[in-house]
């Protein structure tokens, strides 16, 4: 990636404002230059290079259906998914670059001690009408999750505060949306970062897509 979009990437997240209701997070929209984003959006992968995410070795912690991937890097498959499909340099320079530089800034911003040893599950992530994901956490080997939006939807990542002060979840379990309030329902818009720590308050979800609905981003997540 050019140095001056490196800088202005840098410049955006110096700029922005740390959110801290329900829990902090960032929300920053036009995060990439355009031209770079334009990129991104051109390397996105078609639906016949997805594959459901059931069907992959690092399961959710409850069974999501309507949500197809395919895995830049992880633990599991390192670049086995990506290396015989279109764009394979491109979204190898993309990961490192995510990996690397994007991730330290957010996580510098959010005032967050990545732990000596993490790697990244970093995906390409299509979901299709009649997804949905109830209140959660996420699974306590999670540290944060940085979210970029890659179309417009309905539907972003709803932020929640549980009704009772003192609920938490330490493993990620789903929960019943009338245990929580809804604090931040970010419109789902192109080239917008969200971002924020994995804790045990951290309580988020994503509201059913209609029908003929469908949402794309690049999902990145940092575990131990």
């Amino acid at each position: 990636m050019p140095e001056e979009a490196i800088s202005f990437i840098r410049d955006k997240i110096d700029g922005s404002v740390v959110n801290t209701d329900p829990f902090p997070f960032l929300y920053i929209e036009n995060i990439f230059p355009q031209e770079y984003y334009n990129h991104i959006n051109s390397i996105f992968p078609k639906f016949d290079e997805l594959d459901h995410i059931l069907s992959k070795p690092y399961k959710p912690v409850s069974n999501i259906q309507s949500r197809y991937t395919l895995s830049m890097f992880s633990r599991e498959t390192k670049y086995k998914e990506i290396e015989l499909k279109p764009f394979f340099q491109e979204r190898v320079k993309l990961r490192e670059f995510l990996y690397t530089d994007l991730v330290n800034l957010v996580a510098n911003k959010l005032n967050i001690n990545l732990p000596n040893f993490w790697d990244d599950d970093t995906r390409f992530v299509l979901d299709l009408s009649g997804y949905q994901k109830r209140p959660h956490t996420d699974h306590p080997k999670k540290v944060l999750s940085i979210l970029i939006y890659m179309s417009e939807s309905k539907c972003g990542t709803t932020l929640l505060k549980p009704k009772n002060s003192e609920f938490s979840d330490n493993y990620g379990s789903d929960h019943n949306y009338n245990q929580f309030i809804e604090v931040f329902d970010p419109p789902f818009k192109p080239n917008t970062l969200i971002a924020f720590p994995r804790t045990d308050t951290s309580f988020h979800c994503v509201k059913k897509l209609g029908q003929g609905e469908s949402r794309k981003a690049i999902h990145i997540n940092i575990r131990t």
